[in-house]
């Protein structure tokens, strides 16, 4: 019986303290700020220096995913797909730091890197539909005289060349592995362009 009454005691001095801890740190209200509506409020040219890509091409972009991207709710100020995509674009045209481009949008930077995740691997499904080659004989001669047409070279279905592109130091034991002739961190990337410049990336 003593037992279960000195249990009781240290409850409620427990409750007590995490009461008083309330009062003397009162928790910080959240504040939720209208985000940016940047296919309005920017214009064309400033539009593509930020994101690297025209309006049009980015609305083309968010009806394609937003279904896969989209929030279950609108709770908590969800991010809506239009900002996911510009956050992830806005990530890839600076290289910038998590954190920096989460304040860009207004949120903070590990619902940015999550969101980034997200839709870097919701595009990437997307390489069927729009990265491949010629898929049969009559796309294969068509490639091959629109190449012909421009510069009179035979029997052309691409042409390729590559390119570094500047990353952070990945870390760990294979960081070195990324560093390039030029003594920085890249990845090489090779890309195939068809005569009539759409491109594919390999």
């Amino acid at each position: 019986m003593n037992f279960e009454y000195e249990d009781d005691s240290d409850f409620e001095d427990e409750e007590f303290e995490n009461l008083a801890l309330l009062i003397a740190y009162p928790r910080r209200q959240k504040i939720f700020r209208q985000r940016t509506d940047h296919f309005t409020w920017r214009r064309h040219d400033e539009f593509f220096d930020r994101f690297r890509l025209s309006k049009d091409t980015v609305r083309f972009i968010v009806h394609l995913i937003e279904d896969r991207i989209c929030s279950r709710t609108d709770w908590n100020h969800a991010v809506s797909p239009e900002h996911k995509v510009l956050l992830t674009l806005r990530y890839y045209a600076t290289g910038s730091m998590l954190v920096v481009c989460g304040d860009f949008i207004g949120i903070h930077k590990s619902t940015a890197s999550c969101t980034v995740k997200l839709v870097s691997c919701v595009i990437t499904t997307l390489r069927p539909q729009f990265i491949h080659f010629p898929r049969n004989e009559n796309d294969i001669k068509k490639t091959k005289q629109d190449f012909y047409n421009i510069a009179k070279f035979p029997m052309v279905i691409g042409a390729m060349d590559c390119t570094h592109v500047k990353i952070r130091s990945p870390g760990g034991d294979n960081a070195e592995a990324y560093r390039n002739r030029k003594h920085f961190f890249s990845i090489n990337v090779q890309t195939i362009c068809y005569s009539i410049l759409n491109s594919q990336i390999t």
